[in-house]
């Protein structure tokens, strides 16, 4: 009877534990077949990004960044669950630490940006502390 009353007592609370915490199903996803899929090839990503650095649309912290300044390393792609949209991001690795202005003890050592129709649309710094 003793052991039968260890064994409820270590059985019951694992079983309650792994009940509790069972993981919720993610939301549906709305169905995309793959050749309606707008995601463009890395290359041509790069090459539209380079081309928008060219006409002088990277900035960060109003400083415009040349193609010499950056060293392109990721393309992203993102599907937005919600509303089935979809955007595509170029990250870039600056070859020289960029000071950010007022902030001395603080670098710029990436940037991030939003590509739409070959034009960068928005660009995130990546600061890290000296």
């Amino acid at each position: 009877m003793k052991s039968r009353i260890a064994f409820i007592a270590l059985v019951l609370p694992a079983a309650f534990l792994t009940s509790a915490y069972m993981p919720v199903s993610p939301p549906p996803c709305p169905a995309v077949a793959a050749s309606s899929s707008n995601f463009a090839a890395p290359e041509s990503v790069v090459r539209s990004y380079l081309a928008a650095v060219d006409r002088g649309e990277l900035l960060s912290f109003e400083r415009k960044l040349k193609r010499a300044d950056i060293d392109p390393a990721r393309v992203q792609y993102n599907y937005l669950i919600a509303s089935g949209a979809t955007e595509t991001r170029v990250y870039s690795a600056l070859k020289e630490p960029m000071p950010v202005p007022g902030q001395p003890e603080y670098q710029v050592i990436g940037v991030c940006s939003a590509m739409e129709g070959g034009r960068i649309v928005e660009t995130e710094s990546h600061v890290l502390l000296k």
